[in-house]
């Protein structure tokens, strides 16, 4: 389990007052209940446990760099509204650091604006997190801004990123960003959240007094997303003994994971799958720059991916092949007891 930290928030369920279906009795979705669009993929860190923080590995397996265009966005955008419900949450991050893209304000509030999905996500590492950029994060009206927090000082930073040292700088950019938002009444929520390596009591007790008054909530999640794959160990040795939360069990030996059922990703050069996590694109199933997101949604090559998992093949897939996610799924998105009852759905 994670370790206890003093001075921060309870790690409330953002979504606790979601009513949540078994995953197993309404699939196939018509529409998606979670999306992830990427307003850049390159990033201004070199993170040790990010694959996008190995430039080596990213140019072997050729994936492109880039900005989303606001154009694509906007497509996608009007592509979202011809799904037959709402997403339940979009998230506006994926590979990289969203404020890369200069026009990253105008694309939080139009998919605010949108209405496409109750729920708005900024994730962002904050180091540029100007004051310009501040204001227009809190005036796009979106609902939660998640700063991801790499360690606790200057050198942690510069031998976590490779590239950034400024830890008194940024936690004044988030300061900046709590007392900004607190002053105009926004309805913002500022998550500041660590992931649990190998830091000391210590650390942890500075992570919680440093973002504790200038954060609606402070977390500390646990490793184990991308782990041991291409010959790295993203979890810089930590032993997750439990998920994401801290709290759901591992399940070492579950055959499906289950994002691709409920989750689609928009890659910034438009290319679609069905996993946030797939960050070699091998889950691409079509692109929106000529096709709808709703026939990339329900596309044969979408439904392909997901019977590898149903069929226990998704090894095959790069992403997927050394991907810990699947052990940490809560009860509630458990697929694989019903294995033979969905193959058949995926392959009319």
């Amino acid at each position: 389990m994670a370790k206890k930290v003093e001075n921060w928030g309870a790690n409330r369920k953002w979504n606790e007052n979601v009513k949540r279906a078994v995953l197993a009795d309404v699939v196939p979705l018509d529409t998606p209940y979670v999306a992830y669009i990427d307003p850049a993929n390159a990033c201004n860190f070199r993170c040790k446990f990010c694959p996008t923080g190995h430039p080596d590995i990213l140019r072997k397996i050729k994936r492109p760099v880039g900005m989303m265009d606001f154009n694509l966005f906007e497509k996608i955008i009007e592509d979202f509204k011809q799904f037959p419900e709402k997403l339940r949450v979009l998230f506006m991050h994926k590979d990289g650091e969203p404020l890369l893209n200069p026009r990253i304000g105008e694309m939080l509030a139009l998919a605010k604006q949108s209405e496409i999905a109750p729920v708005v996500w900024l994730t962002t590492n904050g180091a540029l997190m100007t004051r310009e950029k501040t204001i227009e994060i809190i005036e796009s009206g979106i609902d939660y801004v998640r700063l991801s927090v790499e360690h606790v000082t200057a050198e942690g930073y510069r031998e976590m990123t490779k590239t950034f040292e400024d830890y008194d700088g940024l936690r004044r950019n988030v300061e900046f960003l709590f007392n900004e938002k607190s002053r105009r009444g926004s309805k913002l929520k500022i998550w500041a959240k660590m992931i649990d390596f190998t830091f000391t009591e210590e650390e942890l007790k500075k992570f919680g007094e440093d973002f504790g008054h200038i954060a609606d909530e402070v977390l500390l999640t646990g490793t184990g997303v991308w782990t041991d794959q291409m010959g790295i160990d993203f979890n810089l040795g930590a032993k997750p003994e439990a998920g994401y939360d801290g709290e759901t069990p591992i399940k070492k030996n579950r055959i499906v994971c289950p994002y691709t059922f409920y989750n689609i990703a928009v890659n910034f050069d438009g290319s679609t799958g069905g996993c946030m996590l797939d960050w070699s694109h091998s889950l691409a199933a079509g692109n929106v720059q000529n096709q709808s997101l709703v026939d990339i949604w329900k596309s044969p090559e979408m439904n392909r991916i997901r019977l590898l998992h149903l069929e226990g093949r998704r090894r095959e897939l790069l992403s997927c092949n050394g991907c810990q996610c699947v052990q940490f799924m809560p009860a509630d998105n458990e697929l694989d007891d019903h294995r033979e009852r969905l193959i058949p759905l995926f392959k009319a």
